[in-house]
Order: structure tokens, then C-alpha cells, then sequence
């Protein structure tokens, strides 16, 4: 198999007007191109958008990611130790509850530090807040009676990056609905289950010293399971993504002009990767990258930890329910064959390992691929997070 470099520079795709234009405009033509060619060389790029040039119908609440000031500040509030004991009552794991847009009830997960990502033992510095698209995502859980209003923010940053995803699906990579779940939740009071599994984390990396850094990073190095991952992350930066060709790590640089803009960073997840590359030709058609973070390095022992932490928010975009891998695969590639080659890197895709800590000896990842790739990829994931959730 053929190797492409995916070192940075990353491609920046301005996608303002897949918001504005319709399929047959030019400009809209020009942007398709770009992203689709930045998913098959990189599996991944940098998006810009421009609330200013936006119906707020078209991208509800986007203005809320142009000051990057703001965002840390509003996100710094949740992860205060006051905020943090008053809530969570000290606990590592602790689901609390607010008021949404709509006065009803609401649920957020606070996670402290533990061994998560690509991370077989480790636990990794950094915290995190947690809310499903889904309002049925933490209600049978147990959680503390204190209603907490200053978590309501991560229900419109959930409704943006929904409706990023949704463009970039059906406006710009024009690919069918079932890679993505586009209809709003109308779980009924006695749903047991998702309606979508898609959710957003914001991640609070702590400051180490330098030596520390590559000793214990932020995020182990690993791929992300579902359709699509958008990004927003701080200017200290730290997201890295891997060039397998040349066997190194490369830096997610910013752009860091004062513009206005917001800015994202897209990345394909293994569930399109898999959908859309020709397993028996070993071909990957879009990569689904490898990536890893870390922290950012503390600059003097007395400055206090919110000067140097690092924040972002991640949004993780999957399938609709009950859509498999196979399923997703017949309706664009049209396949004559699911057959799989045995030159096909399937070691490189996360979804496809056992992320638990237990000592059994595991299925290859061919053979878990064979296993799941017509198993509804919602109760793939489910399994997922009982492996990385310890």
C-alpha cells in the first residue's frame, strides 16, 4: 500500500457559504472540492466560518466561538474547585443537572483524570465535562439535587457543532444522511436509549513541567470512532496529528489573526474512514487520523493554573442508529464485495482494538472488523465506552 504524507501544513476551507449557497453555486462548488480533497490526502483540515456573513437561522449561537477569551472564561467557571466541590461533592465521576433552553431538565458528566483515549494504563492530566445531543443521554443515572445554570452553555455550543457537521455532511461532502443523525431529539419520556449517540466533551488539560510533557500526555495517541470530530481549541494549541509515511508527529498550528472568524478543526472519524475505503484494494480513501495531544508547559510554579491550562471543545458526530459500517459502504461505494484484503491496515483504526484494561488475549483487528462491520455501529460504540470508561 502506497503511503501519503500528511504532514502539516493542514488545508483551511472558509465554509461560510455552505450555510448561504445552493448546490449549484460556484463558490459552493470550489469549497466541496477543497474539502473532499483535504479529507483524502489529510483526513482532516481547518474550517472557518463567518458569522457575520450568517443568518443567525443558519448557524444558531456561532458568535459564541469568535472571542476565544470568552469561551476559556465561561469554560474556566466549570472546572473552578468551588464550582467543582459544590457539585460534584468531590467524586472522580458525578453527573449534575441543569435548567435548558426549554426550562427542562438536563444532564452534564463531570469526568476527573483517568486513563482514557489511546491510553492502556496511564491516567491522563486533564479533566472534562460531557453532554449528549440527546436529552435522554444521562437521566437514568444517579446525580447530585443542585440544579447548576452555568452548564446551559454547553447545550448551544452542542447545537453549533451539530449544525457544522450537518453542513459539512449533506452540503459539502454530499454524502448520505445515514452517516449522520440530523434530526433533533424527540426522545419520549419512557425512551430507554439514544435517540444519537453524538456528544460533546470540553477537555481541561493541566500544565506541566516540561519534562513531564512527553511522559504524560494530555491525550494518548489514538483515532477517533465515529463519523466526524470537530474541534475548538485555545491558542496554546497542542493537538498533534501523525504522518504514518514519515513517521512523525506534526503540530495543529492556529491561525491567530484577530478576524473574527470562527475557527474549527475538522477530522474524519473510523466509521467514514472504514464506510468509505475499498477494504479489498487495501485502499484508504479518506484517513481517519491518528492524533494526540499535549499539555501545555507551565511557565512559573506561582502563576496559578488557570494561565496555563489548556481548553477545547470537542464534538464527536456518529451514524444514525441501527446503521452499520456495511451499510454505509453499499450506499456510496456500491460495493460488489465486502471481502476483506489482509494488506488492509485495520491495526490503524482505535474503534477496530480493545481499549480495555483487562489481560485476555484479543481478536486482531481484521477479525473484529469482520465481526462488526455489520453490527449497528450504535451498539459497537456502546461497547467502546465500557472499554475506555474504567
Amino acid at each position: 500500500m502506497c503511503l501519503r504524507c500528511c504532514c502539516d501544513p493542514y488545508p483551511s476551507v472558509d465554509i461560510t457559504c455552505a450555510f448561504t449557497k445552493d448546490s449549484a453555486d460556484e463558490q459552493l462548488k470550489r469549497v466541496q472540492a477543497q474539502a473532499v480533497e483535504a479529507c483524502q490526502n489529510f483526513g482532516c483540515f481547518h474550517v472557518t466560518i463567518d458569522p457575520s456573513k450568517l443568518e443567525p437561522s443558519k448557524l444558531e449561537n456561532a458568535q459564541l466561538l469568535q472571542d476565544e477569551s470568552k469561551v476559556k472564561q465561561a469554560m474556566e467557571q466549570i472546572f473552578d474547585k468551588d464550582f467543582l466541590d459544590s457539585h460534584t461533592g468531590g467524586e472522580q465521576i458525578k453527573v449534575v443537572p441543569f435548567l435548558n433552553r426549554h426550562k427542562t431538565m438536563s444532564y452534564a458528566k463531570y469526568r476527573g483524570r483517568a486513563a482514557e483515549s489511546g491510553s492502556s494504563s496511564n491516567t491522563e492530566p486533564k479533566q472534562s465535562w460531557e453532554i449528549f445531543r440527546c436529552k435522554n443521554g444521562l437521566s437514568g443515572e444517579s446525580f447530585s439535587e443542585t440544579d447548576s445554570g452555568d452548564l446551559s452553555l454547553l447545550e448551544k455550543y452542542t447545537k453549533i457543532f451539530h449544525q457544522v457537521s450537518l453542513s459539512l455532511f449533506q452540503n459539502v461532502f454530499q454524502l448520505p444522511n445515514m452517516f449522520i443523525e440530523e434530526k433533533d431529539c424527540t426522545c419520549g419520556k419512557y425512551d430507554c436509549s439514544l435517540c444519537t449517540m453524538d456528544l460533546l466533551r470540553v477537555f481541561r488539560y493541566d500544565a506541566l513541567e516540561r519534562e513531564e510533557i512527553m511522559n504524560s500526555l494530555g491525550s494518548s495517541p489514538h483515532t477517533d470512532w465515529g463519523s466526524l470530530t470537530v474541534v475548538w481549541q485555545d491558542s496554546k494549541g497542542g493537538l498533534q496529528i501523525y504522518c504514518h509515511k514519515h513517521e512523525k508527529w506534526n503540530n495543529v498550528n492556529l491561525n491567530l489573526d484577530n478576524d473574527k472568524k470562527v475557527k474549527l478543526f475538522i477530522h474524519v472519524g473510523d466509521f467514514t474512514s472504514l464506510a468509505l475505503s475499498d477494504i479489498n484494494s487495501s485502499s484508504i480513501n479518506w484517513p481517519s487520523p491518528l492524533h494526540r495531544v499535549l499539555c501545555p508547559t507551565r511557565s512559573d510554579e506561582l502563576t496559578k493554573d488557570n494561565g496555563d491550562t489548556r481548553l477545547s471543545l470537542v464534538y464527536f458526530s456518529y451514524p444514525k442508529r441501527g446503521i452499520s459500517i456495511q451499510d454505509a459502504s453499499q450506499s456510496k461505494m456500491a460495493a460488489e464485495s465486502m471481502a476483506t484484503s489482509n494488506d488492509f491496515p485495520f491495526d490503524r483504526y482505535m474503534v477496530l482494538h480493545n481499549q480495555s484494561n483487562n489481560e485476555k488475549v484479543s481478536p486482531s483487528a481484521k477479525e473484529t472488523y469482520e465481526r462488526m462491520k455489520s453490527i449497528p455501529f450504535d451498539k459497537v460504540i456502546e461497547e467502546k465506552w465500557k472499554q475506555v470508561q474504567r
